[in-house]
């Protein structure tokens, strides 16, 4: 039997109402009280009646006339985010997964042995300026092949006179490295010993010394003594003919206040670095890059060799190191401070005598206290104890009173039983 639903039409000639036995014999309609619309009642006999076809979509008379086409705008922002995402992928890949050998390495691994050839630029300047940097910037290797170490703490790196090697531009050239005048760990005349050492064989070995470089924290806001003292050393050290192959270079440009920094280096130029300028010593920024070291060491590596004030009095004078210029400031700087350290010492056992004596008074004064204080104890507890004589004494002549009273009392009632 076939699934498909047919639809059968009543008979025409006959109307059924539902409820009722009634037949219409001709076409009425009918009104259904549960609908709001009315519905007629189609022919007999029933004829099968095919499902309603939906009804085709029909074209509009006035076709809409097509919008014109405009160029559609370019959103560049998914094109510079891909750009960038790209150049961070770029970088990290860099970092992480190229060899190292596509960085700067802390130390190379070198067959030939370390010498030091062409010339020779001294690095000097107070702990803290950043020597160490400066020389890691220009790529300077020890006899290791290994880059200076740059401390970030209170103390120094930088212990002893160390050699580097560098190039600038095919051109090699030697650094030498040297301990801050002001180290902890060090002295001044032992640094002043080891840098005068160095540079005597220098001379002696007939190599070319091209230059100095002193180097000075700009973010130090005042020129403390320490620096001031530490400036005056370089010059007796280089002596006033050398100062023309001197670079005065300020660092830490990056980590000062910029509103405060001009007027700093030209508070240097015209007071602290006047003289030295004048003699022929030039002044430049070291911005803390690759380019900014190259610049500053371009300048002194094609001059002419110098001998340095010291060298010349130690090798050619043949003077003993406390009769240098340089040795001589130092041993009167030690000598102030013995006498700036006696002075203190003295000062301070005074104080401490002074404190001494003081102490013993105190321990007098508080002894005197604690026996006034032990005496009116006793005293006090004599007095609580008459008093707790008293009391009892009191007590018992309140007893005695009483029973006398009793007694008495008693007497007079016997008397005048008696009597009665």
């Amino acid at each position: 039997m076939s699934s498909e639903k047919i639809f059968y039409e009543p008979p025409s000639d006959e109307k059924i109402v539902q409820g009722s036995s009634y037949h219409a014999t001709e076409k009425e309609t009918y009104q259904n009280p549960y609908t709001s619309y009315k519905e007629t009642l189609p022919s007999y006999p029933p004829t099968p009646v095919s499902p309603p076809q939906p009804t085709p979509w029909k074209e509009r008379s006035d076709p809409i006339e097509p919008r014109p086409t405009e160029p559609r705008p370019v959103n560049k922002f998914p094109t510079l985010v891909v750009a960038i995402l790209a150049v961070i992928i770029l970088v990290l890949a860099k970092l992480f997964y190229f060899p190292a050998s596509a960085h700067v390495a802390e130390c190379i691994s070198s067959s030939a042995s370390f010498n030091p050839s062409g010339p020779i630029i001294a690095v000097m300047g107070a702990t803290g300026t950043g020597k160490s940097s400066f020389i890691r910037d220009l790529q300077g290797r020890d006899s290791r092949g290994c880059l200076p170490k740059v401390g970030h703490g209170l103390q120094s790196c930088t212990k002893n006179v160390t050699w580097y090697s560098a190039s600038l531009t095919g051109q090699a050239f030697t650094i030498l490295d040297t301990p801050g005048f002001d180290d902890i760990a060090l002295s001044d005349s032992s640094i002043l010993q080891d840098l005068a050492t160095e540079l005597a064989s220098i001379y002696q070995g007939r190599r070319h010394l091209a230059g100095l470089i002193y180097l000075h924290d700009i973010s130090k806001v005042k020129m403390g003594r320490t620096s001031y003292k530490n400036l005056q050393l370089f010059q007796k050290l280089v002596g006033s003919q050398s100062l023309k192959n001197v670079m005065l270079i300020t660092t830490h440009w990056s980590s000062a206040e910029y509103k405060d920094t001009p007027s700093r280096e030209k508070e240097l130029k015209s007071s602290f670095w006047q003289a030295m300028i004048k003699q022929g010593s030039q002044v430049s920024r070291h911005e803390g890059t690759v380019n900014s070291a190259r610049k500053i060491a371009g300048k002194l590596v094609n001059k002419s060799s110098i001998v340095p004030k010291i060298t010349d009095e130690l090798v050619r004078q043949k003077l003993r190191f406390g009769q240098t210029e340089a040795g001589k400031m130092v041993s009167e700087d030690l000598k102030a401070f013995g006498a700036d350290t006696k002075d203190e010492i003295s000062s301070i056992n005074i104080r401490l005598e002074e404190m001494a004596k003081q102490r013993e008074e105190d321990a007098l004064k508080a002894k005197k206290e604690k026996e006034q204080l032990q005496h009116e104890l006793r005293t006090a507890l004599q007095e609580a104890t008459k008093k707790d004589e008293a009391r009892r004494e009191m007590e018992a002549l309140n007893n005695r009173l009483e029973d006398e009273k009793r007694e008495r009392a008693k007497a007079i009632q016997e008397l005048k039983k008696e009597k009665e």
